[in-house]
């Protein structure tokens, strides 16, 4: 096995490896790139990234300001057609990284020309995501029972309910559900 064994590679990064040699050569990379577009299969699953990937690769190629690839992952993101809640539980969850640097790069890209548009549909799909969870009645339900158990639970629950929760708050919200 060499230094740059291409069999370890994955196929949607060879794309990317092939330009920059290519690029590094001098070399036009059109036609490169075109038979090596060719040789990938497009519904090859098992190599595609996973929608944590594209979401971590997303936030570091805002960071590094490169605006293509950028484009390319949060598009890819978006064409995977997450549901507004899904998009929360993965930003949240950290496993497409730090749920602040995620939220850095998306107020980042959107004073980006380029990435205006992907990162206004990223920011209404989390903000509304977060929207459906806090609406949902089952969230509302258990929120309203944290607030009446201990101390760490009230303090969770009114993070989650928006902070300032009045005293009387579970036995007013416990009407409504009556």
């Amino acid at each position: 096995m060499g230094l740059l064994d291409i069999a370890t590679v994955p196929a949607f990064r060879r794309l990317t490896l092939v330009a920059a040699l290519v690029a590094f050569a001098g070399l036009p990379a059109a036609p490169a790139l075109a038979q090596q577009a060719a040789a990938i299969p497009a519904t090859n699953a098992k190599e595609r990234p996973g929608e944590a990937e594209l979401l971590t690769l997303f936030t570091h190629y805002v960071m590094v300001d490169r605006r293509d690839l950028a484009a390319s992952y949060a598009q890819e993101l978006l064409d995977r057609n997450l549901s507004n809640l899904d998009f929360v539980k993965l930003v949240e969850s950290g496993k497409g990284g730090d749920p602040s640097k995620i939220d850095q790069a998306i107020t980042r890209a959107l004073r980006i020309q380029e990435l205006q548009d992907q990162a206004s549909k990223l920011y209404k799909a989390f903000e509304t995501g977060k929207l459906e969870r806090a609406r949902d009645a089952n969230e509302i339900a258990a929120n309203i029972q944290a607030l009446t158990g201990p101390i760490a639970g009230k303090l969770l629950a009114q993070a989650a309910l928006g902070g300032d929760v009045h005293p009387l708050a579970p036995f007013r919200m416990g009407r409504l559900f009556r």
